[in-house]
Parts: C-alpha cells; structure tokens; sequence
C-alpha cells in the first residue's frame, strides 16, 4: 500500500481543524452564561439602578420630572408632615394627572400652571402607597413615613414595588 504525502498532509489539515473546532467550541461554551444568569445579572443591574431611583424627602415639598414614560425618581419617600405640596414637571398641560390613594381609591386631580408642571397641596397619611397617575397610567409613586431615617431602602422599595406591581 503506497502512501502520499498527499494524502497525509490533507488528513493532518483536517484532524487539525477539527480539533481546533472542538477546542473553540468547548472554550465559547464554558464562558457563556446560561439564558438564566444572563437574565438574572441584567434584573440585578436593573434593579441596582431602580433602586437608586428612590427620593427621600424630610421637608413637606415633593418635586419630580417625567422623564419618558416615569417620573424621576419613580418612588419618594417622605418624613410625615400634616400637608405635602407636590409639584410635577415636564407633563404636558393636557393631560389630566391625579394621586390615588389606593385604600380608599380616593383620587385628586393636581392643578396645572398652563404649561409643563402640574401641582397640589394634599394631607397625605402614613404607609400608604399613592400613587401618580396619567389618565389611568401609573407613573410614580410617594409613601409617607414617621421616621426616615431608621428605613430599609431595598426593603421599602420592594414592597413599594410589589404593592405597585399590577399599576406599573
């Protein structure tokens, strides 16, 4: 049986793609996460960065913006005082924008200053998540508080979020 070079260096070519392929493969496929800890490190990161979207306010005026579709911050926590004086920027003048309570569902509608800002003062009760409404779009939130300093911001904010799960 005659063998060529030929044929030799062929097979060698081949055998070494082939390993090669197998070595890429297996490297790609140790260093890729899974569907799941993707999913799971991008919730983490976004939830690091919802969670900075919280405001704490000690005095009795509440200011926030819209900015896309919330507003910033999304949720504000505030130290009880006997009226809040709540102003919202950036909203356009024809929409209709009101603060639910959401235990008696009782809603007030916030006044507007013919442009972009949107206003209200308003007795506001403690532990309740109210929230901001457009038309029937919930876009923010505000809890009142006795202390603030002695909260758990991740855990506020949690249950904030799991209250307000079905409005947002």
């Amino acid at each position: 049986m005659k063998i060529n070079r030929k044929n030799i260096c062929y097979s060698l070519i081949v055998i070494g793609v082939v390993i090669f392929g197998i070595l890429i493969f297996r490297y790609s496929s140790q260093n890729k996460l899974s569907y799941k800890e993707k999913n799971n490190y991008t919730t983490e990161k976004n939830n690091k960065e919802e969670f900075r979207d919280i405001q704490k306010i000690t005095g009795n005026i509440i200011n926030n913006k819209l900015q896309g579709d919330y507003l910033k911050p999304l949720i504000t926590i505030a130290k009880y005082q006997k009226e809040f004086t709540i102003n919202l920027d950036g909203i356009s003048k024809k929409n209709k924008v009101e603060i639910i309570n959401p235990v008696s569902g009782v809603k007030v509608q916030m006044k507007n200053n013919n442009r972009d800002r949107h206003y209200l003062n308003i007795k506001m009760d403690k532990n309740i998540d109210y929230g901001i409404l457009i038309g029937n779009r919930l876009i923010g939130s505000i809890r009142i508080v006795d202390n603030i300093d002695e909260i758990n911001e991740k855990t506020i904010y949690d249950d904030i979020m799991e209250n307000l799960r079905c409005g947002l």
